[in-house]
């Protein structure tokens, strides 16, 4: 791949400019009309000296718009950096503020009307209203512009892309991409998966998330069609999503467990919608044995991957239960004492950065990735976090075992355990819960009688509580924090 390469999108306009690329309740755009909204956007970027090589943020609910801008970003090549709309206002502003964005494009007028600070002004001379850029069709295309027309070459060796990580630890940072690992690792991926141009693929995952922007890229690389809800997603609710599969003909769809299992679970009906799609990937740090066992019945493929590896590593092949195939351009090796599985730098993100300083996460080309597993045969099984063991009583307990028997069982959504200091075992597990929308509470005892068929008796939580609700990724230190600040806040159930 040479440094200078042509824009996906504009390749598709030239190759197929009548054929529909993006839909959704209410439009449906072809890449011609999507190119020359690109054209249009980056007109106003000229006009208004966004220049190259700066830092552009965005913050937005999911929207066919935000596509453009990521485009229309790597174009002029500014870099793009999403943020996750969800956040209290006051940390997110706190997060744009040592982002070193020069400008922010937001949908959210709220958040427009919260820029109080003076400092924050200072640090961020440039706040646009994504819905004042000029993203309705004009008659006359302006692609001829010079400025433009050299644009159809983009760089993808430079830092184009920054989306924010922390695992479910808490320690978060930005990981910085460039397009080549990125646009490389999602043709592998469409050619793994047989998305092409005459696949759909649904985005219900947010697209300041790899998730969400991996299929963004698929998209783009296969000249097939993408699917959106008309007004975007602010939270991906089971009735929407039954709605969307009701409503598009997809091929492909992202989920993850909790969203499959709740569709299985209410209403087991719906799942001849998703037998009729050719594949889903499912992700999640943990997959329970009632999602194996649908493997069996729907095209389900449970999924392997990381930010820093532009999301999918490894990918159930129908092989053997619980093992995954390594995609190919993807090197892994497990490291020999504690059984880290180790993904090689040349398929991964470039480095991190925390408060403005740039810092690498490669040791001899290796990145470690907190994840416990084992290889054979080109495959590879993911045993769990090194981060979520810990040891009761002398024996080591990885937690994810016990959250997946918990999920096991038909009212629980989701569940999260906690080690807990105790004085006779030094740590305990303790559980939270939350319960699909049929199921109004649970006993404890009935959850320990049936833990106690699959699980040995030190590993079965000694107490049960309701998970509060939440969205995205729980983030572990945070929550335990706060459930040791005051317990009294969460529910016991007895």
């Amino acid at each position: 791949m040479s440094q200078a390469n042509f824009c996906p999108l504009y390749l598709s306009s030239q190759k197929t400019p009548h054929k529909l690329a993006l839909i959704t309740e209410k439009e449906k755009i072809t890449f011609g009309q999507l190119n020359q909204i690109a054209d249009q956007i980056e007109n106003y970027f000229i006009e208004k000296k966004l220049t190259a090589y700066s830092r552009g943020g965005v913050v937005s609910l999911n929207h066919w718009r935000v596509i453009v801008l990521l485009i229309v970003f790597y174009r002029r090549r500014i870099f793009y950096l999403p943020f996750n709309h969800n956040k209290p206002s006051k940390k997110l502003l706190g997060e744009i503020e040592e982002s070193r964005c020069q400008f922010i494009i937001t949908d959210n007028p709220k958040l427009l009307q919260k820029i109080h600070s003076p400092r924050l002004q200072q640090k961020l001379p440039l706040w646009i209203d994504l819905n004042s850029l000029p993203f309705a069709l004009t008659k006359k295309p302006i692609a001829n512009s010079p400025a433009i027309a050299k644009s159809k070459k983009i760089n993808v060796t430079m830092a184009s892309l920054g989306l924010y990580t922390s695992g479910s630890m808490g320690y978060e940072k930005l990981a910085v991409f460039s397009l080549k690992n990125v646009f490389k690792n999602s043709h592998i991926s469409n050619e793994f998966l047989d998305y092409g141009p005459k696949d759909t693929w649904l985005i219900n995952l947010p697209l300041y998330h790899i998730s969400g922007l991996g299929i963004v890229f698929r998209w783009l690389l296969s000249g097939g069609k993408i699917a959106l809800a008309s007004k975007g997603i602010k939270k991906v609710k089971e009735n929407d999503l039954i709605r969307n599969l009701k409503l598009f003909k997809l091929t492909h769809l992202s989920l993850v467990v909790t969203q499959v299992l709740t569709i299985a679970r209410q209403n087991p009906a719906n799942l001849a919608l998703l037998k009729k799609l050719k594949k889903i990937l499912v992700g999640g740090s943990s997959i329970p044995s009632e999602i194996w066992a649908l493997t069996k019945k729907l095209p389900l493929l449970p999924t392997y991957g990381l930010t820093e590896a532009i999301a999918q590593v490894a990918t159930y092949d129908h092989h053997k239960e619980h093992w995954l195939k390594i995609l190919p351009f993807r090197k892994l090796k497990i490291a020999p004492d504690n059984q880290e599985i180790l993904i090689h730098q040349s398929s991964m993100f470039l480095k991190y950065e925390k408060k403005q300083k740039s810092f690498s996460s490669f040791s001899n080309g290796w990145f470690s990735t907190g994840d416990k597993g084992e290889i054979k045969n080109n495959h590879l099984k993911v045993i769990g976090r090194l981060d979520y063991q810990f040891t009761s009583g002398g024996v080591n307990i990885q937690i994810e075992e016990i959250e997946t028997s918990l999920m096991d069982l038909p009212p629980i959504q989701a569940a999260l355990v906690l080690a807990e200091e105790n004085e006779t075992w030094g740590k305990v597990p303790i559980a939270f819960i939350s319960l699909i929308s049929s199921v109004k509470t649970i006993k404890s005892t009935w959850l320990k009688e049936k833990l106690s068929l699959v699980l040995e008796k030190y590993k079965i939580p000694k107490d049960y509580y309701l998970l509060p609700p939440f969205t995205g990724k729980i983030n572990r230190i945070a929550f335990e924090k706060k459930f040791l600040e005051d317990k009294n806040k969460f529910t016991l159930l007895k």
